[in-house]
């Protein structure tokens, strides 16, 4: 697969020195990589004395909540009305791969126009964004940030080193994942320099397991389902299954992952019941299966070997399609 970069750093330079408020976002349901961006970037525009806001269309995981020191994420609510959106010179908008995961802050930047920075390493699907400072090759949006401070000169404060180590070690897995490359230990090195510790954070991002996590997590390993002689794994997982173990979905991250380690298996989705007419896919997958293909036949997206969608369709529907497609995909992988 051929990256795709378009690091356009003049003009992101120049809205910064511009603008004096600024907002920052990220996807729905936001993970560590976007979370980690967030923070950085925020510490930055206020040690150069400009005013930020992070908001967010979902609440934060509490397995990060570690990187904040004043409550600097904040979920989308009914205060932040014309009069807070009006008063943004910008907005950066992190690690997003599909403008439509903004949801409602994505509705307000559009109705008042404010001037967009898309700062990711998805591919690019649509052309949202005034400006776009993007690497596919990236590890994560966390070593894009990085790249921009670093060009900046700015100063890497702890905070900063520790909401960037934690941005990039949650995407790639630990660095595990085929995404992690010698600049991504080059770059975790130096934050470990500037005082990162990684055993404290890898404990409060993985180390820290709510027993409602674990509950849930017996009920779906017993009901994991096999296809294609054993090469497709996936599980469906309903809101009665989160009742009985006093979970919520958020709880669910990781399993694709879980999953997708099971020997044989090429590539692993997770169907989460969102309500009758509505299920969220997490696709993973390793060696050729490419889960950004799989996932974009249900108009989602993502990376080759971790991806997600949203459909409206319940599982009834769904599951059919989803086997079919899996299917045609093996095929055509198999044929390479």
């Amino acid at each position: 697969m051929t990256n795709e970069a378009i690091r356009d750093f003049e003009a992101v330079r120049e809205v910064i020195e511009n603008g004096e408020n600024f907002l920052i976002t990220t996807h729905a349901n936001p993970d560590g990589d976007g979370i980690g961006s967030e923070i950085a970037l925020y510490h930055y525009l206020e040690s150069c004395g400009k005013k930020a806001s992070i908001i967010n269309c979902s609440s934060m995981p509490n397995n990060f909540e570690f990187l904040t020191t004043n409550h600097e994420v904040r979920k989308l609510d009914e205060d932040d009305s014309t009069a807070v959106f009006k008063e943004y010179d910008a907005a950066f908008v992190l690690d997003i791969g599909n403008y439509a995961r903004l949801k409602e802050v994505g509705q307000l930047i559009e109705f008042h126009k404010i001037p967009t920075i898309c700062i990711d390493h998805h591919p690019k699907e649509e052309d949202k964004f005034d400006h776009y400072f993007l690497d596919t090759g990236a590890s994560a949006t966390g070593e894009l940030i990085y790249d921009l401070l670093k060009g900046l000169g700015a100063d890497f404060t702890f905070s900063i080193a520790n909401a960037i180590y934690s941005a990039i070690m949650a995407d790639t897995g630990s660095f595990r994942f085929s995404n992690t490359t010698e600049k991504t230990h080059r770059i975790a090195a130096e934050m470990l320099e500037l005082g990162v510790n990684p055993e404290s954070v890898w404990s409060y991002i993985y180390g820290d397991i709510p027993p409602e996590r674990i509950s849930l997590q017996v009920e779906v390993m017993d009901k994991i389902q096999y296809d294609l002689d054993g090469k497709l794994a996936w599980v469906k997982v309903s809101k009665k299954m989160l009742e009985r173990a006093g979970a919520t979905s958020d709880q669910l991250e990781g399993f694709a992952d879980y999953i997708r380690n099971i020997r044989g298996v090429k590539a692993s989705v997770v169907l989460l019941e969102l309500n009758d007419d509505l299920t969220k896919m997490s696709f993973r997958s390793k060696g050729d299966f490419d889960s950004n293909l799989f996932a974009k036949k249900f108009g989602g997206g993502g990376h080759k070997y971790a991806s997600g969608a949203r459909v409206t369709k319940g599982y009834k529907e769904l599951i059919p399609e989803m086997l079919k497609e899996a299917k045609e995909l093996m095929l055509i992988t198999n044929q390479k």
